[in-house]
Order: structure tokens, then sequence, then C-alpha cells
């Protein structure tokens, strides 16, 4: 028995240099391969999360709306107001509770006088309790690479920003193509163009009859 132990033990190999310079040149292309799938998967789902986010809130204004959301106490104006959703491409907003590129707002639309607002978002340097001059509710800053790079009433995206509303009881939007002090139009809906870093695009479309998809 020791003698045979000792013969199998003469025709034992180890690895070569060159084996090992293979394996570890396989090993560098499938992790390379890795990496780029995963790089590609991870935008993927960082911009089809943000697209799914901004839907829900837009969802979110609506569902204030028709179930007569009222007012944060303290905020000292009607307590039953219309609620709306501000969306710009600016680079910059003006304060902190600006719409632009990288943010967007629910708001209460406070009727400046009578009983219907103006469907235009008016924000002050405060957010949480709306009132005259200073309408924010609620704001959502996009924390990723991505951000909302183009705003397309009836499909035209030439507007740099829009405001969707929504009036209590009805589940319709109002759509507002806003130019300066002023809202222009009557769009039967609007997209929303959500972009990675990477140039992947999502959409989100919100029709005048209230209804929003994602694509």
């Amino acid at each position: 028995m020791a003698l045979t132990a000792k013969k199998n033990h003469r025709f034992t190999r180890g690895i070569t240099l060159i084996e090992l310079i293979i394996v570890l040149g396989i090993v560098a292309v499938v992790s390379s391969v890795l990496i780029f799938n995963y790089s590609s998967f991870s935008t993927n789902v960082s911009v089809k999360n943000l697209s799914q986010d901004i839907a829900l809130a837009i969802r979110q204004a609506q569902t204030y709306a028709t179930s007569v959301q009222s007012l944060p106490t303290g905020s000292s104006t009607d307590a039953f107001p219309t609620y709306g959703i501000a969306f710009s491409t600016a680079t910059s907003g003006s304060n902190a509770y600006a719409p632009y590129q990288k943010r967007f707002v629910i708001f209460a639309d406070i009727p400046p006088s009578g009983v219907t607002g103006d469907h235009l978002y008016q924000n002050g340097n405060a957010c949480g309790t709306p009132a005259n001059g200073n309408e924010c509710l609620q704001v959502f800053s996009i924390t990723s690479s991505d951000s909302i790079v183009q705003i397309c009433p009836d499909g035209s995206c030439g507007s740099t920003a829009a405001n969707i509303i929504f009036s209590r009881p009805a589940p319709d939007a109002a759509i507002c193509k806003v130019s300066g002090s002023s809202c222009q139009g009557t769009p039967a809906y609007v997209n929303i163009v959500v972009q990675s870093a990477q140039g992947l695009q999502k959409t989100i479309t919100v029709w005048n009859t209230g209804q929003i998809s994602v694509q």
C-alpha cells in the first residue's frame, strides 16, 4: 500500500502559470460583463422608480381633492381647497419650495378671491400650512441622478412648466400650461418625461379625465 501511494503521488500535477493567467482572464471578462449589466439594471430601476413616485404623487393630489381633504391645522385659509401638483424643467428653483427639474410640489390651490383657485402655484418661504401666496403642501426632491427633462401638453414638448389640478368632487384633471402668471389653453393630456443620467427615459401621462399611466 505504501508503494502504491508513492507511485500515485509521482503523477500529481499543479496549475501552470499559463493556466492561471487564462483563468484570471476569464474571471476579468465575466466580472466586466456583470458590472456593466448591473450599471444598466440599476439605471433602469432608478428611473422607473422615479416615474412611479411621480405617478403616485399625482394620484395623491387627486385623492386629496376627491376625498375633500382638509388643510393642516394652522393654515389661514379655506379648509377644503382644490389640490394640484406643479412641475418644471427649470435648472434651478427660486427657493426651496419652487418646482424645477429635481423637485415637484403638491400644493393647495387657494382661491385668491371667490371660491375657485387660479390653477397657479404660489410658493413662499414655508411648506406644510398653505395660505394665500404660499400654497406649498408637500415637496418631493429627486435625490438620484434622474431629472424631469420635458413637459409636453397635448404631446408638444415646448413647455417649461405645468400644473395638474384636481377639484372636488370629480376625479377629472385640469391641466395648466404655465406661461408667466397665467394658464394657456386647455390641454387634453400632458406628458411628464423623466430621464436618467445615461439617457433612459420614462413618460408619465395624465389625461383630463383623471387617468394616469407610466410608459
